[in-house]
């Protein structure tokens, strides 16, 4: 059994040394243990470790605390440019003694050696899938009000610009399916999903208006307003009622401006519709993926640079955070690693990006 702590100490019995905490009279435990040492701002008094320690019988997959990961979103060299900036994602595992290699988008066809390269090598190897479809296909992808493809603000300056599937639409699940099913078939140990948040978040962008999200949205109403409630806000025949439509001949607010526009109850209730969307899609994925793998087959997510566990995020086995400086906070971490536990998950931190903002020499403490 591999067993691991994420433990805080009183502060009184805390000796530091270069930044590590030592805890007075404390014995390191076994090899099949691994601990880590998390001080808050303030705790109450304790007898020693024992009355703060929370072990768990963790799953060989999860990340121990001991791992050094790194991301290579794909295996460099991989663009021209590559090589003469000395990218080498092999030369980097070396130099910084990376025990796992993790959300790595891989062809398929071309980079298996390399995959079985790395796995000899003794290391952990996961690959990534994200949630883009190519924009130019509006049969998949998740659409306004006008019929266009949303497109997640990050993501426009790219081109072609990828779209965002949509996941009411049957194909689109059947498309995702495949490709899990893929990286089994070709021995990849885990995956990693990228921005698992679609349909809950889509109104932000001016979504989603496609045929599927609008049937979802009238069995909502059906199941969830009352008529008196739907005439009182304009609905006086739901059979017949088209929220799309109805937005066309008010000329609402489309893309973008979407977000941003008051809609009223009904747009209130349409984003109410899709709050778990991604829940019943990951649910019914896993559980087909599992059935297919004859086993518990781990996937991580992206849990955002702000460590969040929605309903979407919960549905995964543990969550990399894309730290920015604005939450690489000490007392954060140690607030979103005992949130991430007490979900019987683990929380992993990548090094904080800037984005743009100064380095405050503070940030880093």
């Amino acid at each position: 059994m591999n067993l691991q702590f994420l433990v805080h100490v009183p502060k009184q019995s805390v000796h530091q040394f270069d930044g590590i905490a030592i805890p007075d009279g404390y014995d390191m435990p076994d090899e099949s243990r691994t601990v880590t040492i998390i001080i808050p701002k303030s705790v109450p008094d304790a007898e020693g470790l024992s009355d703060y320690a929370k072990a768990f019988d963790k799953p060989e997959y999860i990340p121990n605390y001991s791992d050094v990961i790194m991301r290579s979103l794909r295996f460099r060299p991989y663009r021209p440019e590559d090589k003469a900036l000395q990218r080498n994602t092999f030369r980097s595992m070396e130099e910084f003694h990376v025990t796992r290699l993790e959300w790595t988008y891989i062809d398929a066809e071309n980079d298996i050696p390399k995959v079985n390269e790395v796995l000899k090598s003794g290391r952990f190897f996961g690959s990534a899938i994200i949630p883009s479809h190519p924009a130019s296909d509006t049969g998949m992808c998740m659409l306004t009000v006008d019929g266009k493809s949303l497109v997640a603000k990050h993501h426009r300056q790219f081109n072609p610009m990828p779209g965002i599937g949509c996941m009411n639409r049957p194909a689109y699940f059947e498309q995702q399916i495949a490709g899990y099913k893929k990286y089994y078939d070709l021995g990849i140990p885990v995956i990693q999903r990228d921005d698992p948040q679609q349909n809950s978040v889509a109104y932000n962008l001016g979504g989603c208006f496609c045929y599927y999200c609008i049937d979802r949205f009238n069995l909502w109403l059906e199941a969830n307003v009352s008529y008196s409630e739907l005439a009182e806000n304009g609905v006086t025949d739901l059979p017949t009622f088209n929220y799309r439509q109805h937005l066309i001949r008010i000329n609402a607010p489309v893309g973008d401006d979407f977000a941003r526009w008051n809609g009223g109850k009904l747009k209130e209730w349409f984003i109410q519709s899709n709050a778990m969307v991604e829940v019943e899609f990951y649910t019914k994925l896993r559980d087909a993926l599992n059935e297919y793998a004859g086993r518990h087959y781990p996937i991580s997510c992206n849990n955002t640079s702000f460590q969040r566990w929605t309903p979407a995020h919960k549905s995964f086995d543990w969550g990399y955070s894309e730290m920015i400086m604005l939450t690489v906070k000490p007392e954060r971490i140690y607030e979103r690693s005992y949130a991430a536990r007490n979900l019987g998950k683990i929380q992993v931190y990548s090094a904080p990006k800037t984005l743009g903002n100064e380095v405050i020499p503070e940030d880093l403490r």
